[in-house]
């Protein structure tokens, strides 16, 4: 069996652990003893330690005796951990949302021999990988369209929406700069904008807006017009936008009784709370993406749509997340490929690998539609 690293026991390394811990030596490294605790008895298995995910003293010895590592943590620290690991010449996947540029760490990836996989859950992930296989099938692509979203089924106002994931990677979402490519063109926007309505099957009306989630398509793709939207029930982006525009989500400290304190950690706080996707909450995940190009001398559009739903104490989200991971990661272990980074985009355009992603998450229960419309 292979020895495999996961860092991060939170609500997307709970099933990345389950799923790599039926097949794989698996040790789970968290700070919180209670996710340990919990994950230990659903999965006896698992070789648990207690410390730091970040701390390279207690990570060295692991570090030793892996063939994989999978990091599963917050977007604000994981990039300075990548980075840390990469200097260990090992196979990596991460799931994280930072902010970096991945490719920041190709040339001493390349240099000590690590494979890095990144963005390896759903959106980026999954929808990347959607393109990548595209673009091994047709002559030219010409624009890539992703709408994604995860919501409860309840709707409870105000916020109409709970955190399948950490609070703080929910508001990067928010917060950062979109980037885009319009007809070739880098185009930069404010988050939340471009407002509008779309109807999805099932579901009913709903909201989407831009964010800041094709990241490595737009360097790895030559393709002219690139979009990502995400979609939440109509209201919420209005409710976030009057916390933004009011200050509520800033990281400049003010001074409160005396204390110094900066608005976006009070109100992450008091939004985890609020936020709070409870195992009781039943979500769902929609992910669509549309792709213009041409196959065969004839244009065409391509679309791929992925429905999940929370299934025996599993969330949506954490499957549409950690299944993608988990197979990836289990595919890099069999496979030899030339150190570096390599996002699902690159992956997926290998044939071996998309047949094995394909057939990894329909064992689990994610199967998507794919149509093809001729213009």
């Amino acid at each position: 069996m292979a020895r495999v690293l996961l860092i991060g026991a939170g609500k997307m390394g709970r099933l990345l652990a389950e799923d790599l811990a039926s097949a794989h030596n698996l040790t789970v490294v968290d700070r919180d003893a209670a996710a340990l605790a919990a994950l230990q008895v659903r999965c006896p298995t698992v070789h648990s330690v207690q410390a730091d995910g970040t701390d390279l003293h207690r990570l060295a010895p692991l570090l030793e005796h892996t063939d994989l590592v999978v990091t599963a943590l917050p977007g604000r620290i994981a990039f300075s951990l990548l980075r840390s690991l990469v200097a260990f010449g090992k196979k990596i996947v991460d799931i994280s949302f930072f902010p970096e540029d991945p490719f920041l760490l190709q040339e001493e990836a390349t240099r000590q021999g690590t494979l890095l996989a990144v963005d390896c859950g759903l959106a980026p992930g999954l929808s990347h990988a959607f393109l990548g296989h595209s673009l091994s099938l047709m002559e030219e692509v010409s624009s890539f369209t992703c709408w994604v979203g995860g919501l409860p089924y309840e709707r409870t106002w105000p916020w109409q929406y709970k955190a399948p994931f950490s609070v703080s990677d929910v508001l990067e979402e928010y917060l950062r700069p979109v980037r885009q490519r319009i007809h070739g063109q880098l185009v930069v926007k404010p988050p939340l904008s471009d407002l509008e309505r779309i109807e999805v099957p099932g579901i009913g009306t709903l909201e989407a807006f831009n964010t800041d989630g094709l990241r490595t398509l737009l360097s790895t793709t030559p393709v002219p017009t690139l979009r990502e939207k995400t979609l939440r029930y109509p209201g919420h982006a209005e409710a976030v936008a009057l916390l933004w525009r009011s200050g509520f989500l800033s990281d400049e400290p003010i001074e409160v009784a005396g204390q110094r304190l900066a608005p976006r950690a009070f109100t992450e706080a008091v939004l985890s709370r609020a936020w709070q996707l409870s195992p009781q909450d039943r979500d769902w995940v929609f992910l669509r993406v549309e792709i213009t190009g041409s196959e065969g001398g004839r244009l065409l559009q391509r679309f791929y749509t992925l429905r999940v739903d929370a299934s025996e104490g599993r969330s949506a989200m954490a499957q549409a997340t950690a299944y993608p991971a988990a197979a990836i990661a289990t595919w890099l272990l069999t496979e030899k490929l030339p150190p570096g980074v390599i996002p699902p985009e690159v992956l997926a355009q290998n044939p071996r690998a998309w047949a094995f992603l394909t057939h990894y998450l329909s064992e689990r229960g994610l199967v998507w539609q794919e149509e093809t419309r001729y213009l």
